[in-house]
């Protein structure tokens, strides 16, 4: 159950129903990360979160006292670093290839083990694990506990996109409520990890000009331009260029937008100024949807532009 794929295990569970009954009376017992079962078959206790992919595979419920967890202290969180670094390290149990020459009868297959735990996880666990990273996790954690209780909505991700000065200027003005992404011969389109929610930090090729909300997710791969409804989204005096700009592409992704914050009456806000926040840096692919700080990043971008004066705006209100 561990090793196998998720197809695997669906057919395996269907073979197996009593022991999947078993298993799930098994999972549901309080302090069940506890039990004497794991230590024998596995050697270590299973992380927590090893124990909800289980529960999700089995659909089962846990007990209460396994579900959603938050860390009473730092020495519970270091507790559970431990066992993650005991439970993947061993790695499992498999037939590889042999690399190395026999002097009987050579062999294709030998009994070895793969492991995650690679050097650059365990250098990264190494520093987890450092006093001052648990100090800062740990604030962190506090401050995002203090805004779940307070119902402030947390952005989980921001994107980025730079654009001609019309297609950025159009974004802050209202004009333009979709962005779209072509798709060419050997091009590399990164608009489908676009997600409902995220933010999408928007500029020409020097300045921030709008932070746009997705509406929901990317939409792949159309053909038709007018049934997809892109040009219904954007002000007439643009659609020509923009059905001209899609039509060159073999097809097209789109992502509508919920509401936009409008930079357009602040002060121009260098991309620099933007990379500076929380220490992101300048990516090498600007015309992707590439992550740049991550949910570190986010809070501060909202109160950053909130305190410039920013507005916020939607496709039917009126444009600041």
């Amino acid at each position: 159950m561990v090793t196998d794929t998720a197809g695997a295990f669906t057919l395996s569970v269907q073979d197996k129903q009593v022991d999947v009954d078993c298993l799930r009376q098994f999972l549901q017992q309080p302090y069940v990360h506890k039990s004497d079962e794991w230590l024998k078959l596995f050697q270590s206790e299973p992380p927590r979160g090893v124990l909800s992919r289980i529960a999700r595979r089995l659909d089962v419920a846990l007990s209460p006292v396994n579900g959603p967890w938050q860390y009473p202290d730092k020495q519970d969180f270091r507790d559970e670093i431990a066992r993650m670094i005991s439970w993947y390290e061993p790695g499992r149990k498999k037939l590889r290839r042999a690399r190395n020459l026999r002097e009987d009868e050579p062999v294709k297959m030998v009994p070895g083990a793969t492991t995650v735990f690679t050097t650059k996880v365990r250098e990264h666990y190494a520093k987890l694990s450092t006093a001052l990273k648990i100090e800062g996790l740990w604030k962190w954690a506090t401050v995002a506990r203090g805004l779940h209780k307070a119902g402030v909505p947390v952005v989980s991700k921001i994107h980025m996109r730079v654009l001609q000065s019309k297609w950025a200027r159009a974004v802050a003005d209202g004009k333009k409520w979709v962005e779209t992404q072509r798709y060419r011969e050997r091009s590399l389109n990164a608009m489908k990890f676009a997600a409902p929610g995220e933010w999408v930090v928007m500029g020409d090729s020097q300045h921030v000009t709008a932070i746009a909300v997705c509406a929901g997710s990317a939409v792949r791969g159309c053909t038709d331009i007018v049934s997809s409804g892109v040009l219904d989204r954007v002000d007439e005096s643009l659609r020509p260029d923009l059905e001209s700009y899609l039509s060159t592409g073999q097809s097209f992704d789109y992502i509508a937008f919920s509401s936009v914050c409008s930079l357009k009456r602040v002060n121009p806000i260098p991309w620099k100024t933007f990379w500076a926040l929380e220490g992101a840096k300048n990516p090498k692919n600007k015309q992707g949807f590439p992550r740049v700080g991550g949910p570190e990043l986010a809070p501060t971008l909202f109160f950053w532009a909130k305190k410039l004066g920013a507005k916020w705006i939607d496709p039917y209100g009126d444009v600041p």
